[in-house]
């Protein structure tokens, strides 16, 4: 009855068929722009039925104990489409490249702001030193600096001793010392001594990784070469991340089952590498990540491979 209602002369009957016998044959009516007018009608008529389908049965299915089971059950037709499409890990990757665009954002404001109070200090100490040498010369008598008052502080700038590894710093000499028995600083260390720079596996848990955000993340660190997305399936993971294997060809996304995700960046130099290692916590978009340097001899078999390749 509700069918008769809402399409009582059959159209969208015909044109659902019509639509499962082009999907049958492997066409791909939704890839080509402008969608055709029977195209986009099919479409509206989905989006239509599913909104219907939830106003009015939802309570039912809810009243019933069935939610739970219909929510799973559409989570796993999420990502089945006839046209072809993975649709909800594009949506995934979406997200987290319009995530990472935002934060690409607030890091180049926060980096802005940073570099022009920078310049104003540089500025005004500039001002105070040219001050100091024109009263010198313009006949202050002692031509020395004024005397500090009786009770005013002096401010100076606080610099603590820093890992050059690692390239962090710290608000001790105690702290430097725990820090250089860390298996992180051993990592990074290990790296900063390689004659050729070792390449850098990057592991991510949360969702696919986008070789653009991946280097977007790591070119503080220094001089990037190349970014290589890692299917998983070739990744040795036995111990750790170590150990994924260079010369895996794969879509821009390196694994669409579950993950983890590969990524391996390879630096200009070895200290960059190190100082990659040497942070704490790394983050792709929103998404933290792993990282672990090749071992000396991994990474000489990886240059070895590349020279013969030239």
């Amino acid at each position: 009855a509700n069918d008769a209602q809402i399409d009582p002369h059959g159209e969208l009957a015909k044109l659902k068929k019509q639509f499962g016998a082009i999907f049958d044959s492997l066409a791909r009516p939704f890839r080509v722009l402008p969608l055709s007018p029977a195209a986009a009608t099919y479409a509206a008529s989905d989006v239509w039925s599913v909104w219907a389908v939830h106003a009015h049965q939802w309570r039912q299915v809810c009243a019933r104990g069935l939610g739970r089971a219909v929510l799973e059950a559409s989570e796993r037709r999420a990502d089945e489409f006839r046209d072809g499409l993975r649709p909800r890990l594009l949506w995934d990757q979406m997200v987290a490249q319009i995530r990472a665009q935002r934060q690409a954002k607030k890091d180049a404001a926060t980096r802005a702001a940073e570099s022009a109070k920078s310049g104003a200090k540089s500025d005004a100490k500039s001002t105070v030193q040219s001050a100091d040498k024109n009263g010198s010369k313009s006949g202050d008598k002692s031509g020395e600096k004024p005397k500090k008052k009786k009770g005013e502080k002096t401010m100076g700038v606080v610099s603590g001793p820093r890992c050059e590894d690692c390239g962090v710093a710290f608000s001790s000499g105690k702290q430097l010392e725990e820090h250089a028995k860390g298996k992180r600083h051993l990592q990074a260390a290990a790296a900063a001594a390689q004659k050729l720079p070792p390449p850098l596996l990057v592991e991510c848990r949360a969702a696919p990784l986008d070789s653009t955000m991946v280097r977007s993340a790591f070119t503080r660190f220094g001089s990037i070469k190349k970014v290589k997305l890692i299917d998983a399936s070739k990744a040795d993971t036995g111990s750790g991340i170590t150990g994924a294997r260079d010369g895996i060809k794969g879509p821009d996304f390196a694994n669409d089952k579950g993950g983890p995700w590969y990524a391996l960046v390879v630096f200009k130099r070895s200290q960059e590498v190190a100082h990659a290692v040497g942070q704490k916590a790394l983050y792709v978009g929103p998404n933290r990540v792993y990282v672990e340097a090749y071992t000396e001899a991994k990474s000489q078999k990886y240059w070895d491979k590349k020279m013969k390749g030239k």
